[in-house]
Protein backbone atom coordinates (compact mmCIF):
# COMPACT_ATOMS: atom_id res chain seq x y z
CA UNK A 1 0.00 0.00 0.00
CA UNK A 2 1.20 2.88 -0.92
CA UNK A 3 1.78 6.26 1.48
CA UNK A 4 0.39 10.11 1.27
CA UNK A 5 3.78 10.83 0.11
CA UNK A 6 3.82 8.65 -2.62
CA UNK A 7 0.39 9.13 -3.71
CA UNK A 8 1.35 12.65 -3.91
CA UNK A 9 4.25 12.33 -6.37
CA UNK A 10 1.70 9.94 -8.40
CA UNK A 11 -0.52 12.77 -8.38
CA UNK A 12 1.59 15.25 -9.51
CA UNK A 13 3.02 13.27 -12.13
CA UNK A 14 -0.46 12.55 -13.61
CA UNK A 15 -0.90 16.27 -13.28
CA UNK A 16 2.26 16.61 -16.05
CA UNK A 17 3.32 19.52 -12.84
CA UNK A 18 6.77 20.05 -11.38
CA UNK A 19 7.20 17.87 -8.00
CA UNK A 20 8.27 20.61 -6.24
CA UNK A 21 5.46 22.48 -7.11
CA UNK A 22 2.55 20.41 -6.47
CA UNK A 23 0.58 19.88 -2.97
CA UNK A 24 -2.06 17.64 -1.86
CA UNK A 25 -3.89 18.16 1.41
CA UNK A 26 -5.16 14.98 3.51
CA UNK A 27 -7.78 15.68 6.30
CA UNK A 28 -7.51 14.05 9.67
CA UNK A 29 -10.43 11.84 10.49
CA UNK A 30 -10.56 12.74 13.99
CA UNK A 31 -9.49 16.35 14.54
CA UNK A 32 -12.17 18.97 12.43
CA UNK A 33 -9.98 21.30 10.26
CA UNK A 34 -6.75 19.46 11.35
CA UNK A 35 -4.80 18.98 7.58
CA UNK A 36 -2.05 17.66 6.26
CA UNK A 37 -0.40 19.02 3.45
CA UNK A 38 2.74 17.41 1.33
CA UNK A 39 4.50 18.56 -1.31
CA UNK A 40 5.72 16.73 -4.56
CA UNK A 41 9.41 16.71 -2.82
CA UNK A 42 7.84 14.93 0.52
CA UNK A 43 7.90 17.62 2.12
CA UNK A 44 4.81 17.11 4.93
CA UNK A 45 3.38 20.12 7.65
CA UNK A 46 0.60 20.05 9.39
CA UNK A 47 -1.77 22.93 10.16
CA UNK A 48 -5.15 23.71 11.49
CA UNK A 49 -8.14 25.60 9.76
CA UNK A 50 -10.27 27.50 11.81
CA UNK A 51 -12.58 31.09 11.62
CA UNK A 52 -10.92 33.85 13.39
CA UNK A 53 -12.89 37.10 13.96
CA UNK A 54 -14.86 35.72 10.96
CA UNK A 55 -12.18 34.54 8.46
CA UNK A 56 -11.09 31.38 7.05
CA UNK A 57 -7.17 31.07 8.70
CA UNK A 58 -4.46 28.46 8.80
CA UNK A 59 -2.43 28.00 11.78
CA UNK A 60 0.98 25.63 11.13
CA UNK A 61 1.50 23.38 13.56
CA UNK A 62 4.74 22.58 12.37
CA UNK A 63 6.41 19.65 10.25
CA UNK A 64 7.74 16.70 10.27
CA UNK A 65 5.63 15.74 13.49
CA UNK A 66 3.72 12.38 14.33
CA UNK A 67 -0.27 12.58 13.56
CA UNK A 68 -0.31 12.37 17.56
CA UNK A 69 1.32 15.32 18.45
CA UNK A 70 -0.01 17.08 15.42
CA UNK A 71 -3.37 16.39 17.18
CA UNK A 72 -2.27 17.92 20.52
CA UNK A 73 -1.08 21.14 18.91
CA UNK A 74 -4.47 21.04 17.19
CA UNK A 75 -6.01 21.38 20.19
CA UNK A 76 -4.36 23.46 22.45
CA UNK A 77 -4.37 25.56 19.09
CA UNK A 78 -8.30 25.08 18.71
CA UNK A 79 -8.93 26.73 22.40
CA UNK A 80 -6.83 30.01 22.55
CA UNK A 81 -9.12 30.24 19.52
CA UNK A 82 -12.06 29.67 21.40
CA UNK A 83 -10.63 32.12 24.02
CA UNK A 84 -10.97 34.58 21.27
CA UNK A 85 -7.01 34.87 20.40
CA UNK A 86 -5.09 34.45 17.40
CA UNK A 87 -2.58 31.65 17.27
CA UNK A 88 -0.56 33.15 14.21
CA UNK A 89 -0.30 36.75 16.25
CA UNK A 90 1.18 35.02 19.18
CA UNK A 91 3.25 33.18 17.21
CA UNK A 92 4.68 36.15 15.89
CA UNK A 93 5.23 38.27 19.11
CA UNK A 94 7.17 35.08 20.44
CA UNK A 95 9.46 35.67 17.25
CA UNK A 96 9.60 39.32 17.66
CA UNK A 97 10.72 39.24 21.26
CA UNK A 98 12.98 36.54 20.50
CA UNK A 99 14.68 38.82 17.42
CA UNK A 100 14.67 41.52 20.32
CA UNK A 101 16.29 39.74 22.65
CA UNK A 102 18.99 38.32 19.49
CA UNK A 103 19.83 41.79 18.53
CA UNK A 104 19.86 43.51 22.25
CA UNK A 105 22.67 40.56 22.98
CA UNK A 106 24.41 41.85 19.21
CA UNK A 107 27.91 42.50 20.87
CA UNK A 108 30.63 45.07 19.12
CA UNK A 109 32.44 42.75 17.17
CA UNK A 110 28.69 41.42 15.73
CA UNK A 111 27.75 44.61 14.79
CA UNK A 112 30.88 45.53 13.18
CA UNK A 113 30.98 42.21 10.96
CA UNK A 114 27.02 42.81 9.87
CA UNK A 115 28.07 46.40 9.01
CA UNK A 116 30.88 45.34 6.97
CA UNK A 117 29.23 42.96 5.23
CA UNK A 118 26.14 44.17 4.17
CA UNK A 119 27.98 47.35 2.58
CA UNK A 120 29.46 46.25 -0.70
CA UNK A 121 30.77 49.76 -1.59
CA UNK A 122 33.27 49.40 0.51
CA UNK A 123 36.24 49.34 -0.72
CA UNK A 124 38.27 46.75 0.65
CA UNK A 125 40.95 48.86 1.61
CA UNK A 126 37.94 50.52 3.73
CA UNK A 127 36.89 47.51 4.89
CA UNK A 128 40.18 46.42 6.30
CA UNK A 129 40.45 49.81 8.22
CA UNK A 130 37.75 50.16 9.81
CA UNK A 131 38.11 46.47 10.95
CA UNK A 132 41.84 47.40 12.30
CA UNK A 133 41.13 50.40 13.92
CA UNK A 134 37.82 48.79 15.95
CA UNK A 135 39.16 45.65 16.74
CA UNK A 136 42.62 46.90 17.82
CA UNK A 137 41.81 50.12 19.92
CA UNK A 138 38.53 49.04 21.29
CA UNK A 139 39.99 44.93 21.97
CA UNK A 140 38.53 44.72 25.21
CA UNK A 141 34.76 46.05 24.08
CA UNK A 142 34.50 43.61 21.17
CA UNK A 143 32.49 41.19 23.23
CA UNK A 144 30.21 43.50 24.87
CA UNK A 145 27.02 44.27 23.84
CA UNK A 146 26.56 47.49 22.05
CA UNK A 147 23.10 47.74 24.37
CA UNK A 148 25.64 47.83 27.42
CA UNK A 149 27.93 50.74 26.35
CA UNK A 150 27.37 53.70 27.97
CA UNK A 151 27.49 57.46 27.47
CA UNK A 152 29.96 58.12 29.95
CA UNK A 153 32.20 54.77 28.61
CA UNK A 154 32.01 56.79 25.32
CA UNK A 155 33.32 59.82 26.02
CA UNK A 156 35.84 58.36 28.34
CA UNK A 157 37.26 55.93 25.86
CA UNK A 158 37.47 58.96 23.36
CA UNK A 159 39.04 61.21 25.08
CA UNK A 160 41.83 58.78 26.61
CA UNK A 161 42.41 57.48 22.73
CA UNK A 162 42.39 61.31 22.00
CA UNK A 163 45.47 62.04 24.00
CA UNK A 164 47.66 60.05 22.27
CA UNK A 165 45.85 60.89 18.78
CA UNK A 166 43.08 63.42 17.90
CA UNK A 167 43.16 61.71 14.26
CA UNK A 168 43.28 58.36 15.16
CA UNK A 169 40.48 58.83 17.52
CA UNK A 170 38.38 59.93 15.45
CA UNK A 171 38.99 57.70 12.96
CA UNK A 172 38.10 54.61 15.42
CA UNK A 173 35.11 56.26 16.31
CA UNK A 174 34.00 57.09 12.97
CA UNK A 175 33.67 53.09 11.87
CA UNK A 176 32.04 52.61 15.33
CA UNK A 177 29.61 55.22 14.60
CA UNK A 178 28.96 53.90 11.00
CA UNK A 179 28.68 50.15 12.48
CA UNK A 180 25.97 51.79 15.34
CA UNK A 181 23.99 53.32 12.48
CA UNK A 182 23.59 50.42 10.30
CA UNK A 183 22.47 48.42 13.27
CA UNK A 184 19.95 51.04 14.55
CA UNK A 185 18.82 51.16 10.98
CA UNK A 186 18.23 47.45 10.29
CA UNK A 187 16.89 46.45 13.31
CA UNK A 188 13.47 47.95 14.35
CA UNK A 189 10.62 46.85 15.95
CA UNK A 190 6.55 46.02 14.75
CA UNK A 191 6.65 49.99 14.95
CA UNK A 192 9.13 51.16 12.78
CA UNK A 193 11.25 51.93 15.96
CA UNK A 194 14.96 51.03 16.20
CA UNK A 195 15.38 48.11 18.50
CA UNK A 196 18.54 50.07 20.03
CA UNK A 197 16.73 52.70 21.65
CA UNK A 198 19.75 54.79 22.51
CA UNK A 199 22.91 55.91 20.88
CA UNK A 200 26.02 55.55 22.89
CA UNK A 201 28.15 57.75 20.70
CA UNK A 202 25.98 60.75 20.90
CA UNK A 203 28.28 61.60 24.34
CA UNK A 204 31.23 62.12 21.79
CA UNK A 205 32.98 65.53 23.06
CA UNK A 206 31.54 68.56 20.75
CA UNK A 207 34.58 68.76 17.96
CA UNK A 208 34.92 65.27 17.60
CA UNK A 209 35.69 63.98 13.84
CA UNK A 210 36.91 67.57 12.83
CA UNK A 211 40.57 67.04 12.64
CA UNK A 212 42.89 69.87 11.80
CA UNK A 213 43.11 69.29 8.08
CA UNK A 214 46.68 68.24 6.99
CA UNK A 215 48.32 70.94 4.85
CA UNK A 216 52.29 69.96 4.59
CA UNK A 217 53.78 69.83 1.05
CA UNK A 218 56.69 70.10 0.00
CA UNK A 219 58.42 73.86 -0.53
CA UNK A 220 60.08 75.17 -3.55
CA UNK A 221 63.05 75.44 -1.79
CA UNK A 222 62.90 71.78 -0.86
CA UNK A 223 61.63 70.06 -4.18
CA UNK A 224 65.78 70.41 -5.13
CA UNK A 225 66.93 67.82 -2.08
CA UNK A 226 63.78 65.73 -3.29
CA UNK A 227 64.65 65.18 -6.20
CA UNK A 228 67.87 64.52 -5.26
CA UNK A 229 67.32 61.79 -3.19
CA UNK A 230 64.46 60.33 -5.49
CA UNK A 231 67.26 60.11 -7.91
CA UNK A 232 68.83 57.76 -6.34
CA UNK A 233 66.02 55.76 -5.30
CA UNK A 234 65.69 52.10 -6.69
CA UNK A 235 63.68 51.59 -9.37
CA UNK A 236 60.53 51.90 -9.97
CA UNK A 237 59.90 53.93 -6.54
CA UNK A 238 61.98 57.01 -8.69
CA UNK A 239 59.13 57.05 -11.19
CA UNK A 240 56.65 56.00 -8.98
CA UNK A 241 57.12 59.20 -6.68
CA UNK A 242 57.46 61.49 -10.20
CA UNK A 243 53.70 60.01 -11.27
CA UNK A 244 52.89 61.27 -7.63
CA UNK A 245 53.83 64.45 -8.07
CA UNK A 246 53.65 65.61 -11.57
CA UNK A 247 50.20 63.78 -11.86
CA UNK A 248 48.68 65.15 -7.98
CA UNK A 249 47.53 61.41 -7.88
CA UNK A 250 46.85 59.36 -4.50
CA UNK A 251 49.73 56.38 -4.01
CA UNK A 252 47.20 54.00 -4.41
CA UNK A 253 45.63 54.68 -7.82
CA UNK A 254 49.83 54.59 -9.27
CA UNK A 255 50.96 51.60 -7.28
CA UNK A 256 48.41 49.28 -9.28
CA UNK A 257 48.59 51.06 -12.61
CA UNK A 258 48.94 48.68 -15.80
CA UNK A 259 49.50 49.24 -19.21
CA UNK A 260 45.74 48.46 -20.12
CA UNK A 261 45.34 51.81 -17.97
CA UNK A 262 48.08 53.68 -19.78
CA UNK A 263 47.86 54.53 -22.95
CA UNK A 264 51.87 55.75 -24.00
CA UNK A 265 50.74 56.36 -27.68
CA UNK A 266 48.01 59.22 -26.72
CA UNK A 267 49.77 59.95 -23.27
CA UNK A 268 46.30 59.44 -21.36
CA UNK A 269 46.27 57.55 -18.20
CA UNK A 270 42.80 56.44 -17.31
CA UNK A 271 41.76 55.41 -13.75
CA UNK A 272 38.56 53.45 -12.78
CA UNK A 273 38.88 52.83 -9.51
CA UNK A 274 39.40 55.69 -7.45
CA UNK A 275 38.23 57.51 -4.32
CA UNK A 276 35.31 59.65 -4.97
CA UNK A 277 34.18 56.91 -7.47
CA UNK A 278 34.72 59.28 -10.41
CA UNK A 279 36.50 57.76 -13.04
CA UNK A 280 39.49 59.88 -13.92
CA UNK A 281 40.88 60.58 -17.40
CA UNK A 282 44.59 62.29 -17.26
CA UNK A 283 46.89 63.27 -20.37
CA UNK A 284 50.57 62.54 -19.06
CA UNK A 285 52.40 65.66 -19.16
CA UNK A 286 55.54 65.31 -21.95
CA UNK A 287 58.73 65.12 -19.37
CA UNK A 288 56.98 62.35 -17.35
CA UNK A 289 55.45 60.75 -20.50
CA UNK A 290 58.85 60.65 -21.64
CA UNK A 291 59.93 58.41 -18.72
CA UNK A 292 56.88 56.52 -19.05
CA UNK A 293 57.34 55.28 -22.41
CA UNK A 294 60.83 54.33 -21.76
CA UNK A 295 59.31 51.81 -19.34
CA UNK A 296 57.16 50.93 -21.45
CA UNK A 297 59.80 49.92 -24.27
CA UNK A 298 61.81 47.88 -21.21
CA UNK A 299 58.77 46.17 -19.78
CA UNK A 300 58.66 42.63 -18.83
CA UNK A 301 55.94 39.98 -19.17
CA UNK A 302 54.33 41.89 -16.07
CA UNK A 303 50.85 43.80 -16.81
CA UNK A 304 52.02 46.32 -14.26
CA UNK A 305 53.96 49.51 -14.96
CA UNK A 306 55.47 48.89 -11.36
CA UNK A 307 55.89 45.41 -11.21
CA UNK A 308 56.75 43.68 -7.90
CA UNK A 309 60.07 41.91 -7.85
CA UNK A 310 59.41 39.53 -5.33
CA UNK A 311 56.71 36.70 -5.55
CA UNK A 312 56.42 36.80 -1.64
CA UNK A 313 56.76 39.44 1.67
CA UNK A 314 56.76 38.52 5.38
CA UNK A 315 55.07 34.79 4.23
CA UNK A 316 52.23 36.37 1.88
CA UNK A 317 52.53 36.57 -2.03
CA UNK A 318 52.44 39.73 -3.42
CA UNK A 319 49.78 41.27 -5.19
CA UNK A 320 51.79 41.88 -8.42
CA UNK A 321 53.13 45.35 -8.24
CA UNK A 322 55.44 47.16 -5.20
CA UNK A 323 53.16 48.00 -1.92
CA UNK A 324 55.77 48.53 0.77
CA UNK A 325 56.41 51.87 0.44
CA UNK A 326 57.07 52.92 3.67
CA UNK A 327 60.73 51.81 3.47
CA UNK A 328 60.87 54.35 0.33
CA UNK A 329 59.46 56.84 2.53
CA UNK A 330 62.00 56.41 5.58
CA UNK A 331 65.03 55.98 3.43
CA UNK A 332 64.23 59.30 0.94
CA UNK A 333 63.13 61.53 3.90
CA UNK A 334 66.47 60.61 5.38
CA UNK A 335 68.27 61.55 2.35
CA UNK A 336 66.60 64.78 1.49
CA UNK A 337 66.90 65.60 5.53
CA UNK A 338 63.05 66.42 5.98
CA UNK A 339 59.43 63.84 6.10
CA UNK A 340 57.15 63.81 3.74
CA UNK A 341 54.16 61.50 2.34
CA UNK A 342 52.61 60.57 -0.91
CA UNK A 343 50.27 63.31 0.08
CA UNK A 344 52.29 65.95 0.57
CA UNK A 345 53.75 65.12 -3.08
CA UNK A 346 49.91 66.17 -4.18
CA UNK A 347 49.61 68.99 -1.86
CA UNK A 348 52.58 70.21 -3.64
CA UNK A 349 51.35 69.54 -6.88
CA UNK A 350 47.73 71.73 -5.76
CA UNK A 351 49.68 74.11 -4.33
CA UNK A 352 52.43 74.77 -7.57
CA UNK A 353 48.96 74.89 -9.37
CA UNK A 354 48.14 77.94 -7.70
CA UNK A 355 51.30 79.62 -8.24
CA UNK A 356 51.47 79.44 -11.99
CA UNK A 357 47.65 81.06 -12.14
CA UNK A 358 45.71 77.45 -12.81
CA UNK A 359 41.94 78.26 -11.89
CA UNK A 360 40.53 76.29 -9.05
CA UNK A 361 38.18 74.34 -10.99
CA UNK A 362 40.91 73.09 -13.51
CA UNK A 363 43.29 71.99 -10.36
CA UNK A 364 40.14 70.57 -8.51
CA UNK A 365 39.45 67.74 -11.74
CA UNK A 366 43.33 67.65 -12.05
CA UNK A 367 43.17 66.05 -8.41
CA UNK A 368 39.75 64.56 -8.87
CA UNK A 369 37.80 66.17 -6.09
CA UNK A 370 34.29 66.70 -5.95
CA UNK A 371 32.86 70.00 -6.27
CA UNK A 372 30.89 71.62 -3.37
CA UNK A 373 27.10 70.59 -3.07
CA UNK A 374 26.54 73.98 -3.82
CA UNK A 375 28.39 74.44 -6.91
CA UNK A 376 26.26 73.16 -9.80
CA UNK A 377 27.82 75.02 -12.58
CA UNK A 378 30.86 72.56 -11.97
CA UNK A 379 29.04 69.54 -10.91
CA UNK A 380 26.60 69.41 -13.65
CA UNK A 381 27.66 71.68 -16.50
CA UNK A 382 30.95 72.59 -16.64
CA UNK A 383 33.49 69.76 -17.67
CA UNK A 384 37.37 70.22 -18.54
CA UNK A 385 38.45 68.72 -21.83
CA UNK A 386 41.83 66.41 -22.35
CA UNK A 387 43.37 69.62 -23.74
CA UNK A 388 42.86 72.17 -21.32
CA UNK A 389 44.21 69.59 -18.50
CA UNK A 390 47.02 68.82 -20.76
CA UNK A 391 47.82 72.57 -20.37
CA UNK A 392 47.39 73.14 -16.91
CA UNK A 393 49.47 69.85 -16.19
CA UNK A 394 52.58 71.11 -18.45
CA UNK A 395 52.48 74.47 -16.65
CA UNK A 396 52.35 72.95 -13.19
CA UNK A 397 55.30 70.07 -14.42
CA UNK A 398 57.71 72.85 -16.39
CA UNK A 399 57.33 74.45 -12.83
CA UNK A 400 57.73 71.75 -10.36
CA UNK A 401 61.05 70.54 -12.52
CA UNK A 402 62.38 74.06 -12.70
CA UNK A 403 62.20 74.26 -9.07
CA UNK A 404 63.75 71.20 -8.59
CA UNK A 405 66.45 71.85 -11.06
CA UNK A 406 66.10 69.62 -12.83
CA UNK A 407 66.95 69.97 -16.61
CA UNK A 408 64.26 68.62 -19.44
CA UNK A 409 65.93 68.87 -22.49
CA UNK A 410 64.15 66.50 -24.28
CA UNK A 411 65.58 63.32 -22.21
CA UNK A 412 63.71 60.80 -20.87
CA UNK A 413 66.31 60.42 -18.34
CA UNK A 414 66.42 62.36 -14.98
CA UNK A 415 69.35 65.01 -14.82
CA UNK A 416 69.68 66.37 -11.32
CA UNK A 417 72.00 68.92 -9.76
CA UNK A 418 72.52 68.46 -6.99
CA UNK A 419 71.91 71.27 -4.19
CA UNK A 420 75.33 72.54 -2.59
Amino acid sequence: MRTAIEETRAAAARAGKPTAAYREEFSDSQVKGLKLRITGNGVASWSLFRRINGVPTRVTLGSGIAVEEARKLAAEAGGEVARGENPNQKKRERRAAAEKARVKGMTVQNVLDEYIQASPKLKPKTSAKYRADVERHLKDWLDTPVQALTRKAVKQRYNELAVESKAKADSVFKALRAAVRHHMDVHRDESDLPILTANPLTSLPKGWGQSTAKTRYVTPDRLRAWAAAVKNAPDPWNDVWWCCLLLGARLNEILPMTWKQLDVQAGVLTIKDTKGKRPLEQPIPSWLLARLRQRYTARGSSCYVFPSQVTTWRGRATKGYVTNAADSYKNLSKACGFDWTSHDLRRTFASMATRVGIPSGVTRTLVNHAPPATDVLSKHYTQVPLDVKLNALEQISAAILEAANVQRGGSAHLRVVAPP
